[in-house]
């Protein structure tokens, strides 16, 4: 043996971890990668990597089609550390900030910070949203 080939696919570290999202393969490129061939009378490159852009997509992706939201009270509630924090996270002490908050959502109201890059929950949410890359 002369040379070594060998090609990577970062789904096959992931599969056994998770199913792969049914949206995953239509949002990743096609790319025809090729190892360089010797030319006649040049020695075989011993080794040869290609890295390509689908790489670091697949993990991107792996965190992007998380399908949920994250809740700013529900991780706080899991240590009692924040217990006061979390009473203080009112609709009252974001008027002190800003007036209209408290105008339009009335005293008294907790209040909730969520996060999703899951665009089909966030046009639940959001009309007309526009989904972005990166």
């Amino acid at each position: 043996m002369k040379t070594l080939d060998f090609g990577f696919d970062p789904e096959m570290l992931l599969e056994g971890v998770r199913p792969t999202p049914k949206k995953k393969n239509e949002l990743l490129k096609e790319i025809r990668s090729e190892f360089t061939e010797a030319e006649e009378g040049e020695d075989p490159k011993f080794v040869q990597l290609i890295v390509d852009e689908n790489t670091v997509n697949t993990f991107i992706l792996d965190f992007v089609l998380v399908e949920r939201a994250f809740s700013l009270r529900n991780f706080m509630r899991t240590d009692p550390r924040f217990s006061e924090a979390l009473r203080q996270m009112t609709s009252d002490n974001v008027a002190l900030l800003m007036p209209e908050f408290g105008e339009e959502f009335g005293p008294g109201r907790a209040v909730d910070f969520y996060f999703s890059l899951s665009h089909s929950l966030i046009e639940k949410k959001i009309p007309d949203p526009k989904p972005s890359g990166f």
